[in-house]
């Protein structure tokens, strides 16, 4: 929420949307309940019904509030050849800033709401996640123990400084539909 303050400021003609899924975790028995259910709703719209501006990436924020940040490189993002050089280009921001938590080095694939918009609406979009817990005592993750109290303030500044970064120095593309 931070980062939308901070978009006036970009020196770019260039949109930025920032977009909130609900409905990822409305999974009570695999494979009958569905899963993404705003990203996918999100993508098929973009598919279906093109606006007259196209995306040039989508970054997924999920779980960057952790106390003990670790942000490995998700596998299907360094996978499609359309995303990997975006988190490239993010990690190699946060290694220039200094920030150590983002590690360049796949670690594990998510089933996140990156899928439907790379596999839908063809959005390159990657998925930064804290989904690295080396202490398992401190997996508050899907339990009643996951509260804002586990947050860090500092976890989050990491992260939004890298995008701002990063998206401070990103040059516009044509981007109308072809």
């Amino acid at each position: 929420m931070e980062l939308g303050r901070h978009m006036a400021s970009l020196p770019t003609s260039c949109g930025i949307d920032f977009v909130f899924f609900d409905g990822e975790e409305l999974v009570y028995e695999d494979p009958r309940d569905p899963y993404f259910l705003g990203s996918r709703w999100f993508a098929r719209q973009y598919r279906d019904h093109p606006p007259k501006y196209r995306y040039q990436y989508g970054i997924l924020l999920d779980m960057i509030g952790d106390q003990q940040l670790t942000l490995y490189q998700e596998q299907n993002s360094m996978s499609w050849p359309d995303t990997r050089p975006l988190v490239e280009q993010i990690w190699a921001t946060a290694s220039r800033l200094g920030v150590k938590e983002f590690i360049p080095q796949v670690k594990y694939e998510v089933r996140d709401d990156h899928l439907p918009l790379h596999q839908i609406a063809g959005i390159p979009t990657c998925d930064i996640i804290d989904f690295w817990y080396p202490d398992r005592t401190m997996r508050f993750w899907h339990t009643t123990q996951d509260s804002p109290g586990r947050c860090s303030a500092s976890s989050l500044e990491k992260v939004g400084r890298v995008l701002l970064a990063w998206l401070r120095e990103q040059k516009v593309k044509d981007t109308e539909p072809k």
